[in-house]
């Protein structure tokens, strides 16, 4: 069976067991060792994480380089939609900014400035010391004394319109980044490390903004829900502790599982004929194995979970949808 068939099989298997875990998980609940242990037989399987992954953008979807079954890494690309029309905008864009960038750093006026300032300046030095030895007119005097003015101003503009050149190359800079992130938002990528479970569309199908292209699933953490009897053992005797769960696997053989209790249900439920008195149900996070490129632990498995009461408790890393 492939193995994108084998996950959806095992996914709504998965469902229907999570109906019908309350009246089977923690059932065969024991204390062994002296209350060192807490084992719950029958537990179910379930994703934690189960994601649609949008298209962000209209237009036609020109390319999906994956398939279903196959393993993904945390932002790696899996298809885009027609981004040709941004990528000339980008072009344009990159080319403004460039341009902008240059003529902000570019030195030559003000070096042509500072240049004619020192050259008037020294003609005025020169113009005045004739000036008073009644060498020059007055008017020729005032006209160097005036040049030598210009001069300066003539620098502190210079300076002013690099200023406002930083500024537009600054709002370019902006307008660049922003027509790079409407590049961007073309392409599909991954929100988590798992498999590809479906997909559905296909390249050259027409999406909207918000359609769903493929469904991702994580299988290296799962989740199995289990319940404990509430006259047993207070939630916090359980919240945080190691756990480990059971599988069997093909040809009788057993696979452990580490994990932790990573919730506590905030609800009382009541018992049944079977099961006794009130429980409530835990939530522990299992880390997964592979072997050969498959997963060995898959949703809707059967696993007996084993709790140990005396190593203290510790806080679980956080899934990859409760981080984001």
């Amino acid at each position: 069976m492939k193995l994108h068939s084998k996950i959806a099989t095992l996914v709504c298997a998965s469902l229907v067991a999570y109906a019908f875990a309350p009246l089977a998980c923690g059932q065969q609940e024991a204390l062994l060792a002296g209350a060192k242990q807490l084992k719950l037989d029958t537990c179910f399987v379930t994703l934690i994480d189960d994601v649609d992954v949008p298209a962000r953008e209209t237009g036609p979807l020109v390319e999906l380089i994956v398939k279903e079954g196959q393993a993904i890494r945390q932002g790696e690309l899996l298809g885009k939609s027609d981004d040709q029309i941004v990528q000339r905008k980008l072009q344009e864009a990159t080319a403004k900014l460039r341009a902008a960038e240059k003529k902000a750093n570019s030195t030559v006026e003000i070096e042509y400035a500072e240049a004619a300032s020192d050259f008037a300046t020294k003609e005025y030095e020169i113009n005045r010391n004739l000036r008073e030895k009644n060498a020059i007119s007055l008017p020729e005097f005032q006209k160097s004394a005036l040049a030598k003015k210009q001069a300066e101003l003539s620098i502190a503009k210079t300076r002013n319109d690099l200023e406002i050149e930083h500024l537009n190359a600054d709002a370019l800079r902006v307008e660049h980044d922003a027509v790079n992130d409407a590049l961007v938002r073309h392409q599909i990528t991954s929100p988590l490390d798992g498999n590809v479970l479906e997909i559905y569309k296909q390249s050259g199908e027409w999406v909207q903004a918000g359609d769903k292209v493929l469904r991702i699933v994580r299988m290296n953490r799962l989740r199995v829900q289990g319940f404990i009897e509430a006259a047993n053992f207070d939630p916090h005797e359980v919240d945080g502790r190691q756990v480990i769960a059971k599988a069997k696997l093909a040809h009788g053989r057993e696979e452990s599982f580490g994990g932790r209790v990573a919730s506590v249900g905030l609800e009382t439920h009541g018992g049944s004929q079977t099961s006794g008195g009130s429980r409530y149900s835990i939530w522990v996070e299992v880390e997964n194995k592979s072997e050969n490129d498959h997963w060995l632990l898959s949703p809707g498995a059967e696993v007996d979970l084993t709790i140990d009461l005396v190593t203290p408790a510790v806080a679980l890393t956080p899934s990859i949808t409760e981080s984001r």
